[in-house]
């Protein structure tokens, strides 16, 4: 069994979902601390979008910052109609993309269930872009399963628990990870090899790892199909 573990982050990158594609169990990392010296700061608060001109811009949710120390599942949402904003922007920018009216439709469904915790309209997020993919995601979330170690002895702690004996990383974790435990204890360790993620977008230049937003505007609901072909 592949097991993949990382942060819920806003609207993903398809470097994300990609992720949970290649994935048999995916853990919901949500009990480590934030990214980012503000509030704003970190992919758990925001991501890019395309703007006019063919630049990039980022939707950021204003959360609290109580310490340095703060856990991801404690960051909560602290404007309660931040989402107005963000809609807002995404129609100016993505009302002529092929796909506007449904997937717009979409995003004021989940804005209506005014979720307030970060972690919670994370992880709420991400599963229903997969749903309305067909992306199976069979996901755990890290603050219900009581571990008791850190840094990579917890990753191994979590692979033994599903008794997984294949774990998925990102390419970044690859300068902070004990790439010998996971030899030590008889688990494969895996760098995922992103491919090129092109697609049909509404841009005079391709722009890169914006958000999942991007390509459901400019291709709908396909990213199984996509990611299978890829």
């Amino acid at each position: 069994m592949k097991l993949a573990i990382t942060q819920p982050t806003y609207f993903p990158w398809l470097g994300y979902f990609y992720l949970i594609f290649k994935s048999d169990k995916f853990i919901f990392l949500n009990d480590v601390k934030t990214e980012g010296k503000g509030t704003s700061k970190g992919w758990q608060r925001r991501n890019k979008i395309k703007c006019s001109y063919n630049l990039e811009t980022f939707i950021t949710i204003p959360t609290t910052k109580k310490s340095k120390n703060q856990l991801i599942n404690e960051v909560e949402i602290v404007e309660k109609k931040y989402f107005e904003k963000h809609l807002e922007k995404i129609q100016q920018e993505y009302k002529k993309t092929v796909y506007f009216d449904e997937i717009f439709s979409f995003l004021k469904s989940i804005y209506k269930k005014e979720i307030y915790n970060l972690s919670e309209l994370n992880i709420y997020i991400i599963k229903t872009i997969c749903k309305k993919n067909s992306i199976k995601i069979d996901y755990e979330i890290s603050s219900n399963l009581k571990t008791t170690s850190a840094k990579t002895e917890r990753l191994i702690e979590i692979c033994k628990k599903f008794k997984s004996k294949h774990y998925i990383s990102t390419p970044g974790s690859k300068v902070y990870l004990n790439e010998g435990l996971f030899k030590k204890n008889d688990i494969k360790l895996e760098y995922i090899d992103y491919p090129s993620f092109v697609y049909k977008q509404d841009s005079k230049k391709f722009l890169d790892k914006l958000s999942v937003l991007d390509f459901l505007f400019n291709n709908g609901f396909n990213l199984k199909e996509y990611f299978k072909n890829i």
